[in-house]
């Protein structure tokens, strides 16, 4: 019962700091570690899961799921390859001659 109450707990945090962590380099899935480590064995106790529990296979499909599914980082979509001449860039075309340096 604990789980499912730090569980929700946990998602309703993440979508409230979701607008934050998009302006920076971590994701609310490290809110999710920071949570699971607090609540867990290593720091407060309040939930008790074993390796061979079954609640873990369960956790870890879902985890894979957030992972891929809504994890999507904006800036790290692919860009244009650089060199490629495009009408907005400005200065010599990426075949000109380096000038010599002295």
């Amino acid at each position: 019962m604990y789980l499912l109450l730090v569980f929700a707990l946990v998602l309703l945090l993440a979508v409230l700091v979701s607008a934050l962590a998009k302006r920076t380099v971590l994701s609310t899935a490290v809110l999710f570690l920071a949570a699971g480590f607090l609540v867990g064995d290593g720091m407060l106790g309040v939930v008790e899961v074993t390796p061979a529990s079954p609640v873990v296979a369960t956790l870890a499909e879902l985890a894979l799921f957030a992972v891929l599914f809504t994890d999507r980082r904006p800036q790290l979509r692919r860009r244009p390859p650089t060199g490629l001449a495009r009408p907005d860039t400005q200065g010599p075309p990426p075949t000109a001659p380096r000038p010599p340096s002295a």
